[in-house]
């Protein structure tokens, strides 16, 4: 289980990279501009990193965890464990998308955003 929250864990941080894109196009355009292997190094750091769920419960801040429904890579169910050692979380799941949200569901992602911060 720590592994799993380990990564999803990274997996989550990574996606603030994603938020500036508006469209999948905009995503892969981004990934094409990626030196090799970039992206296989990135999710090797994923798979093991170790500190994920230490690191979680040590948050004293808000934190907002945004999890896509139909995410194969972090399940919700995997997202929720996370959740569950921060303190004082708040969970949005949105529908109808999976892993790279921020390009899948730009307007709802920044609807998440919008009712954590303001």
């Amino acid at each position: 289980m720590t592994d799993r929250i380990s990564s999803m864990t990274k997996a989550l941080l990574t996606l603030c990279i994603f938020f500036i894109c508006a469209t999948l196009g905009a995503a892969m355009a981004l990934f094409a501009r990626n030196a090799a292997g970039l992206l296989a190094a990135d999710l090797d750091a994923c798979n093991t990193w170790k500190t994920g769920a230490e690191a979680a419960r040590k948050l004293r801040c808000p934190c907002l965890v945004l999890l896509g429904a139909n995410d194969i890579m972090t399940p919700t169910r995997n997202g929720g464990e996370l959740a569950a050692l921060i303190a004082g979380s708040r969970t949005v799941t949105i529908e109808d998308c999976g892993h790279m949200m921020q390009a899948e569901a730009p307007d709802a992602v920044l609807d998440a955003l919008l009712g954590f911060f303001v």
